[in-house]
């Protein structure tokens, strides 16, 4: 929580911290397009006016670090059993195969895309559209 305390009214620390993530988690193309610096100054804005940069890295602080993740994934309790879906982009922080995917439960839909990283949402939005579109075509008549 030490990051949260040193960034909750520090707006330059939460300025590199955004913009650090951003670029280090993302397509270098992506980088390039004109809104990415505008995607940086309103996420770090947000978490600044909001007070709510705390909130947000108590997910770091509470889950499972990445050295035990896979373990913890593999674990029989910790399997997904619902229907799910996933798509691994390129320059994601650690894209991810179907074979290691498949092990963590119920996977239904897989897709790798060479483009976009860990913002797929705003790095790929129309794939990461597509494929959601594709999993809920699928699978709703199955569960609908």
């Amino acid at each position: 929580m030490g990051y949260a305390v040193s960034l909750h009214d520090n707006l330059m620390g939460i300025l590199m911290w955004v913009g650090e993530k951003y670029n280090e988690a993302a397509d270098p193309k992506t980088q390039e397009r004109p809104f990415w610096t505008k995607a940086i100054l309103t996420t770090a804005s947000l978490y600044y006016f909001t007070g709510c940069i705390m909130p947000l890295m108590l997910c770091y602080y509470e889950n499972v670090r990445h050295v035990k993740f896979a373990e913890f994934a593999l674990q029989p309790e910790n399997r997904i059993t619902v229907p799910f879906g996933y798509t691994s982009f390129y320059w994601d922080t650690e894209p991810s195969s179907r074979r290691a995917v498949e092990r963590t439960g119920n996977l239904v839909f897989y897709r790798e895309r060479d483009n976009g990283g860990h913002f797929a949402a705003l790095e790929s939005p129309e794939g990461l559209a597509q494929d959601i579109r594709e999993l809920a075509g699928q699978e709703w008549p199955n569960h609908g």
